[in-house]
């Protein structure tokens, strides 16, 4: 069986990807609290905004996407199709919040780029074709 390589650019990709769901787990779930004391102190219609979405929803969703991006890493396909269900959960989450559009919009793009990414060959053999 020939060794999976994966080009620079969708391992950069897929770390971006995990620094981006530990820090949302830790947004959500661990330190909400004290980010809506800080919010409070300045803007109270900014607290009304985010206080509307469901903290333990966007938590959990970055729970997953973390579990999404390390089965990508270990050659899951799987893990590409997690990360779309959980873009397009949390769009809706954001549509059902009245966000703007563009921010609705804003994050179903996530996994288009991914996908774009995982076509870079290396040894002429795209990321995405070796992904069990």
């Amino acid at each position: 069986m020939e060794e999976k390589k994966r080009h620079g650019c969708v391992t950069a990709w897929l770390i971006l990807g995990l620094v981006g769901g530990v820090f949302t787990v830790l947004v959500y779930l661990v330190f909400y609290g004290a980010i809506m004391e800080f919010l409070a102190e300045f803007s109270e219609d900014a607290m009304n905004q985010i206080a509307k979405l469901n903290n333990t929803m966007l938590g959990i969703v970055g729970i997953l996407n973390v579990v999404f991006t390390i089965a990508v890493f270990k050659w899951k396909k799987w893990g590409f199709w997690g990360l779309v269900a959980s873009s397009l959960v949390v769009a809706y989450m954001s549509y059902y919040d009245n966000a703007e559009i563009s921010s609705v919009i804003g994050g179903l793009i996530g996994p288009l780029i991914l996908y774009a990414i995982l076509q870079i060959k290396r040894d002429s053999k795209t990321t995405w074709s070796q992904l069990d």
